[in-house]
C-alpha cells in the first residue's frame, strides 16, 4: 500500500487519511523561500551608476521675459491732518445783549457766506439813527429856506446897486453945475447924501446876501455831518450782527444764546471753512522733482472709511529739512467732490469730515516715461548688491547661459516693482524664476521657447499701474 494511502493515527489513537491543508502550507513555504533568495541575489549584484551622480553641470530650467520700455505711474504716499482751508475768529465789535441766534448754529449747521449768525441789541443805535434823520430833515429845511431868501436878496441887491449907480451919476452932474456956478452947493450936498445912502443900502444888501449864503453852506455842512454820523451809526448797527465770513460752520457748541451779554472783541468761537480741506505733509526730496502745484492728490480720511477726497497740490516748500531730507507740501481738497473708491462713483453729497482728521494721502507725480520696470521678484541680492540675471550671448554645450547684471534703480517701489536706472535695458531677456540656483555663465534650459513666448506681456498683477 502506498505511503500516502496509509492511515494516520488520530488524536484518539485512530488513524485516518492525510489532510489537504498540510499540503498547501508546505507549498507556500517553498514559494516564500524562493522569493527571499531571488531578492538576495538581486540586491547583492553591482548597481549601475545613476545619471544624477554624474560629474558635470546641469542646465537650470528657467522662465524669461523680454524687457520693453514702458511708462510707469509715479505714486507718492504720505500721511497728514486735514484742516479747514480757512479759519476765522468770530467776535462782536460792539457790546450788548444777544437778541437773535440763527437756528442750527449751536448744532454745527453749515451757513452760506453773509448769513446772519447772531445779533446784538441795537435799540439805542436805532434811536440815534432816527435822531440823525430828524437833524438831517431840519437842516435841509433851513437850507431850502435860505436858498429861497438868497434869490430875493439877490434881486434886491441888484436893484439897490442900480439905484446907487444912478445917484452917483446924478451927484457928478450936480458937482459939474456947481463948479460952473449954475447951482447952489446945497443941491450938490443933497445929491451926495442920496448917493451915500444908496451906497449904504447896497452894502447892507450885499452883507445880507453873504449871510444867506453862509446859512446855506452851514446847512449843507450840518446835513453832511448828520449823514456821516448816521452812516457811522448804521455801520455800528451792522457790526452788531455777526455774519458768516465764508461758507462754513462754528467749531464748537459754545455759541452764545439769546440774552447773553457780549463784550466787544471777545471771541465767541472759530468759524471753519466747509468748502475745502487743507492738508500739509512732508515728502522726501527725491520725490519732489515729480510734483508740481497742479499734481493730483487723493486723501482717505480715517474717520470716513471708503470716502476719498480728490484735490491737487497748491504749494511746494522751498526748504529741505537737513535731518529728514524732506520737503513740506500743501494740498487742497474741495469737499464737494468725494467718491467711493470701492464703487468708483462720485457721491451726491459732501461727507461731514471734521477738521483735524488724520488721513492717508496719495500724490500722483509725473510718470516715468520710456523706462524699464521689473517686479521685485525678478531681482535678487548678492553680497548686498541688487542683481538680475539675463540670458547672455554665450552658450554652454549648445544651450544659453546666464549673465549676471548689477542693477541700480530709482528710490521707492512702484506697483510692487522697481524702475531700473542702470544694469538692464529694453531688449534684454531677463530670467524670472530659479534665481537662487543661478550663477554667472550657468547653463540654462528655457521653459518658454515656444514662438513669441519671451515677448508675453507682464501678467496683470505685475504690470505697472495694475489695480489702479
Amino acid at each position: 500500500m502506498p505511503a500516502e494511502d496509509l492511515p494516520i493515527e488520530g488524536p484518539g489513537g485512530s488513524r485516518g487519511p492525510s489532510s489537504p491543508w498540510r499540503h498547501g502550507l508546505f507549498a507556500a513555504g517553498l514559494a516564500l523561500a524562493g522569493a527571499l533568495g531571488a531578492r538576495w541575489i538581486i540586491t547583492s549584484a553591482p548597481q549601475p551608476a545613476r545619471t544624477d551622480d554624474l560629474v558635470g553641470p546641469r542646465a537650470v530650467p528657467v522662465e524669461t521675459h523680454l524687457l520693453k520700455a514702458t511708462q510707469v505711474p509715479r505714486m507718492i504716499f504720505a500721511t497728514g491732518t486735514l484742516q479747514a482751508a480757512r479759519e476765522a475768529v468770530l467776535a462782536s465789535e460792539v457790546g450788548g445783549r444777544v437778541v437773535f441766534v440763527a437756528e442750527g448754529l449751536r448744532d454745527g449747521r453749515t451757513f452760506a457766506e453773509g448769513d446772519v449768525l447772531l445779533r446784538v441789541d441795537t435799540s439805542s443805535l436805532e434811536a440815534e439813527i432816527a435822531a440823525q434823520d430828524t437833524a438831517i430833515e431840519l437842516s435841509r429845511a433851513r437850507q431850502a429856506a435860505a436858498e429861497a431868501d438868497l434869490e430875493g436878496a439877490g434881486r434886491s441887491l441888484a436893484a439897490l446897486e442900480e439905484r446907487r449907480d444912478l445917484l452917483r451919476a446924478e451927484e457928478e452932474r450936480w458937482v459939474g453945475l456947481a463948479e460952473r456956478g449954475s447951482t447952489e452947493q446945497a443941491r450938490v450936498d443933497l445929491a451926495r447924501n442920496q448917493r451915500l445912502a444908496a451906497d449904504a443900502a447896497a452894502s447892507d444888501a450885499a452883507r445880507g446876501l453873504e449871510t444867506i449864503r453862509a446859512t446855506i453852506i452851514a446847512a449843507r455842512l450840518e446835513i453832511q455831518l448828520a449823514e456821516n454820523r448816521q452812516a457811522l451809526l448804521k455801520v455800528n448797527r451792522d457790526k452788531a450782527a455777526i455774519r458768516a465770513p465764508f461758507p462754513g460752520r462754528i467749531s464748537s457748541e459754545t455759541a452764545p444764546t439769546v440774552g447773553t451779554m457780549l463784550v466787544p472783541m471777545v471771541p465767541i468761537g472759530t468759524w471753519l471753512d466747509r468748502t475745502a480741506l487743507r492738508l500739509v505733509t512732508d515728502v522726501h526730496e527725491d520725490d519732489l522733482a515729480a510734483l508740481t502745484t497742479l499734481s493730483r492728490a487723493l486723501a482717505a480720511p480715517l474717520s470716513r472709511p471708503g470716502a476719498i477726497l480728490e484735490g491737487q497740490i497748491t504749494a511746494l516748500g522751498a526748504r529741505v529739512d537737513p535731518l529728514t531730507r524732506s520737503v513740506r507740501i500743501e494740498a487742497l481738497f474741495p469737499v464737494q467732490t468725494p467718491f467711493e473708491r470701492r464703487e468708483n462713483t462720485h457721491l451726491s453729497f459732501a461727507p461731514e469730515i471734521p477738521s483735524g482728521t488724520f488721513a492717508r494721502v496719495e500724490l500722483q507725480g509725473e510718470p516715468f516715461r520710456e523706462v524699464v520696470w521689473v517686479p521685485e521678484s525678478w531681482l535678487t541680492y548678492r553680497d548686498g548688491q541688487a542683481v538680475a540675471f539675463v540670458v547672455g550671448p554665450g552658450e554652454a554645450e549648445g544651450g544659453p547661459v546666464a549673465e549676471l547684471r548689477e542693477v541700480t534703480f530709482q528710490s521707492g517701489t512702484f506697483d510692487g516693482g522697481r524702475v531700473i536706472e542702470s544694469g538692464l535695458r529694453p531688449g534684454d531677456r531677463i530670467i524670472t524664476s530659479s534665481l537662487q540656483l543661478l550663477a554667472q555663465d550657468a547653463a540654462l534650459r528655457l521653459l518658454d521657447t515656444e514662438p513669441g513666448a519671451t515677448e508675453r506681456a507682464v501678467s496683470a498683477d505685475a504690470k505697472p499701474g495694475a489695480g489702479q
